[in-house]
């Protein structure tokens, strides 16, 4: 018996077979590598989509904010021309309210002047003798006569204020001689009432930027309105000097005022008596036109009751 021995060759078979595999791990990686990609590419589709709808709705928001500019262009268009026509009627309105002021301001003191003149004429008996009775009632005329011209003189004063007619004329101003001067205006008034008067003097070198005839007026109307409202009792002014600003407290011993009343008494026309029969008179304007006249120059008026009763008004004065 003899051993036959067969050989085949099969590395053909086995190459291929390699080949094929590798071509098979390659088709799947590739499969996968698209499988991902596509996924990459529907995400960014979805992303692209999002991005044209949120393009869309600012295109749409930025049409709409086009269209409300340009409603507010037309109607800044229009607010103009209406502050045009209100600048120009504003400017008419002045224009009147000055005439009148100055209309007023001659026809309301001419024929006051001319009682005052009568009066002083017949006082002084240049139209022949007087009695005794007819004299008494010439005072009164007179003292009413300077009543009234206080009230014209308030109203035309507060007038002036509210058309924007008032000009100050600011300097450095000593308070100290301010002060001393308004003193012998009122001391008639306090003759007549009994009221005692004391002023605190300050250095002479204090000052205060102001319109020296506006404080002037300021202060007779302060001390007027303190000695029409005491009875009884003092009126003292108290002048104190702070680093940026002068204090000037007007303080007396009357009524005082209501808690309620503190800031109301600025107002015009307020009055803290009302009714027919209350006991001063007045056109309620004088402290309006005062604060009025402090803060026209930088400064203000500030009202309190005292604790002892009777009131206490303070001027701030930016010092100078």
């Amino acid at each position: 018996e003899g051993i036959a021995v067969i050989i085949t060759d099969v590395t053909h078979q086995v190459q291929a077979r390699r080949e094929s595999e590798s071509r098979e791990r390659a088709t799947a990686q590739l499969n996968q590598t698209l499988t991902a990609q596509q996924a990459e590419l529907e995400t960014l589709n979805a992303h692209l989509q999002d991005q044209a709808l949120e393009l869309e709705q600012q295109t749409e928001e930025a049409q709409s904010l086009s269209e409300e500019l340009e409603s507010a262009n037309e109607l800044l268009r229009q607010s103009a021309h209406l502050s045009d026509t209100a600048r120009d009627a504003a400017e008419s309105e002045n224009k009147a309210k000055a005439d009148f002021l100055a209309a007023m301001s001659h026809e309301l003191r001419t024929p006051l002047n001319a009682i005052s003149g009568y009066v002083q004429l017949m006082a002084m008996e240049l139209h022949g003798p007087i009695t005794e009775k007819q004299r008494t009632a010439l005072d009164r005329i007179a003292r009413s006569q300077t009543v009234l011209s206080r009230l014209i003189e308030d109203v035309l004063s507060f007038a002036r204020i509210d058309a924007g007619h008032v000009e100050y004329n600011l300097g450095d101003v000593p308070i100290e001689e301010v002060l001393d001067g308004v003193e012998a205006l009122v001391s008639p008034q306090l003759e007549m009432k009994g009221l005692r008067y004391s002023y605190c003097h300050i250095e002479p070198t204090v000052t205060v930027r102001a319109d020296r005839d506006k404080v002037e007026q300021i202060m007779l109307n302060l001390l007027s309105n303190a000695i029409k409202f005491t009875d009884s009792g003092s009126v003292v002014v108290e002048c104190e000097a702070m680093p940026d600003e002068v204090l000037v407290r007007v303080r007396d011993t009357g009524r005082g005022i209501p808690p309620d009343k503190l800031q109301s008494i600025f107002e015009p026309f307020v009055q803290v008596d009302t009714g027919l029969k209350r006991g001063s008179g007045g056109s309620g304007l004088g402290l309006a036109i005062s604060r009025e006249l402090a803060r026209g120059m930088s400064g203000n008026i500030t009202a309190e009751s005292a604790s002892d009763g009777g009131a206490v008004f303070t001027l701030a004065l930016p010092r100078g």
